[in-house]
């Protein structure tokens, strides 16, 4: 009896730790999406906001739809990263080098 009461107590713990974890990881997710989109949106001063606001439209649609909570934030998110094919994270050419790597050491 005691051990199925101390059992209880600590999976109540660990739902409760699980659940902050949860919530944790969805803000830095939330963030690193936000970043992702800023970055696409400010290479264009002319279109600054765009993809928030698309995400912003779009969830706003997806409510009045009748979506539940779990499928409108994946269309915000969706709407977030709509242009980050537009994302260039690399600007300069690489360069390749022909010599072995350890040459020149």
């Amino acid at each position: 009896m005691l051990i199925t009461i101390l059992n209880k107590k600590v999976e109540d713990v660990i739902r409760r730790e699980n659940k902050k974890l949860c919530n944790e990881l969805d803000k830095h997710l939330n963030s690193m999406l936000l970043l992702a989109s800023q970055t696409i949106d400010i290479r264009d001063t002319y279109t600054g906001f765009h993809s928030y606001n698309t995400a912003i439209y779009a969830a706003l649609i997806a409510k009045q739809l009748g979506m539940n909570k779990k499928e409108i934030r994946k269309i915000f998110e969706a709407a977030l990263l709509h242009d980050n094919s537009e994302l260039q994270l690399l600007k300069a050419p690489v360069k390749i080098k022909t010599s072995p790597l350890n040459q020149g050491l």
